[in-house]
């Protein structure tokens, strides 16, 4: 908003930020083009020439430019909205003559509500329902102040684009007094002024959120919750004023929410720094999904530190793929949780750069704590991507604890890659489900290639009696 020689409030652009600076930088100067020169210019070149020749051009002027470039067939809306704004802060009523009835009404009226809403209003009221809805969208957008203060002198049916008009401007540099009204009137979260908010006041922000606890997981147009906003945009501008946030919260999810921001800053910063903090870290699966972070940073740096780290997650965490609850009581249980994003991208990562050392950290049985899903997981990453390095690991294993399980990924991965026959032949190495196996693996191929699967069968070593069984097994 700047004030004119006749003391009449005038808005550049309250929504156009390029309009804005070139007019900004403009004050003092004086354009040299004419009408005619302006005329002969493309929209591209037009745009900054025309803020500067605006800035001191008569009624007259714009009007004679508008009845040229108005002609066009196709104009830059920008362009449209930049000669309203000035026209209207000139003679609104010469710009509705042209206005009323093209597709540049929109502009005449938003343009007008921007300078006095009080006039644009009382005329649109006589010329029409879409007039009314655009000087609401003009009034929310560029006199957010007068609209909090006279909301119910709107009719109810532009009350919405007011709404509208006032989430797309700038709120007029008071994103509280916009989060309180919007709230007021039902109208939820708007991820813009709440932004504004944390820039200008964190602390008023955070006092905002505890004040409306409904509002901390709301998403609002893609954006992440209220509180994720808070702690992603102070850690990025504000990280001291995180800090002494996070001392002063609560325990709880916005607690952890801050504390898992500033370990980033710190990560980003100095990893050593930041895997010390993970190590001392109490919480099991906090502890572990920092240390993952940590890896992620220094896998490239030093691997076998990072193979030292996933041991201390293993051993806080036995399946990072599994870190939710479960309470049993009669009759059944409840579960819920999930995986440990940051977790299972760093042993993904790992796996596939070292993946004996990785499987060797995850035997499966009941003396290791660590549950057989998890080690056939892993080692099924492995023989997806390396069948052949996997299957020469797993001849090398003697215990039954870990072969069998290993093997048996080597006969499912041969499974789904249509070997047939090799998978039987693993198959019939196997200790334990020996006989599921082998009756899967060969119904399969018998429904995919009924004679091969027959001449295998018949020209295997395995006894008539189980060769019997398998001709009579029923295709699944």
């Amino acid at each position: 908003m700047a004030e004119t020689k006749s003391g009449k409030v005038r808005t550049e652009t309250a929504g156009d930020a390029r309009t804005k600076d070139l007019i900004s930088a403009a004050s003092g100067l004086c354009s040299m083009d004419t009408l005619d020169a302006l005329a002969a210019l493309d929209d591209a070149t037009l745009y900054g020439r025309l803020a500067l020749w605006l800035t001191d051009a008569s009624e007259p002027d714009i009007a004679a430019f508008w009845k040229s470039y108005g002609s066009r067939k196709k104009r830059d809306w920008q362009i449209n909205q930049l000669v309203f704004i000035h026209w209207t802060r000139l003679n609104p009523q010469s710009a509705m003559v042209a206005a009323v009835g093209t597709d540049a009404e929109f502009h005449l009226w938003r343009a007008w509500a921007g300078h006095d809403p009080q006039a644009a209003l009382h005329a649109a009221s006589g010329a029409g329902q879409s007039a009314l809805r655009y000087v609401a969208y003009g009034i929310g957008q560029f006199q957010s102040d007068w609209l909090r203060l006279h909301f119910d002198e709107l009719p109810e049916a532009a009350r919405e684009d007011a709404f509208m008009g006032l989430i797309s401007g700038d709120g007029g540099g008071k994103p509280l007094e916009i989060l309180n009204f919007l709230k007021s009137h039902g109208r939820g979260f708007d991820s813009r002024a709440f932004k504004d908010l944390v820039a200008q006041d964190p602390w008023a922000a955070y006092d905002w959120l505890r004040e409306n606890p409904s509002m901390l997981t709301l998403n609002d147009g893609g954006e992440s919750g209220a509180m994720e906003i808070l702690v992603k945009n102070l850690g990025a501008s504000q990280p001291e004023t995180l800090r002494r946030l996070a001392e002063q919260a609560p325990s709880g999810e916005s607690k952890w929410r801050m504390e898992a921001e500033l370990f980033k800053n710190l990560l980003e910063a100095d990893p050593e720094a930041a895997l010390a903090q993970a190590k001392a870290t109490k919480a099991p699966v906090i502890a572990s999904e920092r240390l993952a972070a940590a890896g992620l940073a220094l896998i490239q740096k030093d691997p076998d530190q990072s193979l030292e780290i996933a041991r201390s997650i293993f051993a806080l965490c036995p399946n990072p793929w599994d870190t939710g609850a479960r309470i049993e009581y009669e009759g059944g249980y409840s579960s819920w949780g999930g995986s440990s994003p940051d977790v299972v991208s760093f042993i993904d990562v790992l796996i596939a750069k070292a993946p004996a050392e990785v499987l060797e950290m995850v035997p499966p049985g009941k003396e290791s704590g660590i549950p057989a899903t998890a080690f056939s997981l892993l080692a099924s990453k492995w023989a997806s991507r390396d069948l052949v390095s996997y299957t020469q690991w797993v001849n090398q294993q003697s215990d039954p604890a870990i072969r069998n399980p290993a093997a048996e990924v080597v006969a499912n991965q041969l499974m789904q890659d249509e070997h047939f026959s090799e998978a039987l032949e693993w198959a019939v190495t196997l200790e334990k489900s020996k006989e599921w196996y082998q009756r899967s693996f060969y119904n399969h191929w018998k429904r995919s290639n009924p004679v091969e699967a027959g001449q295998w069968l018949e020209s295997s070593n395995l006894p008539e009696e189980r060769k019997q069984q398998l001709r009579q097994s029923e295709t699944p």
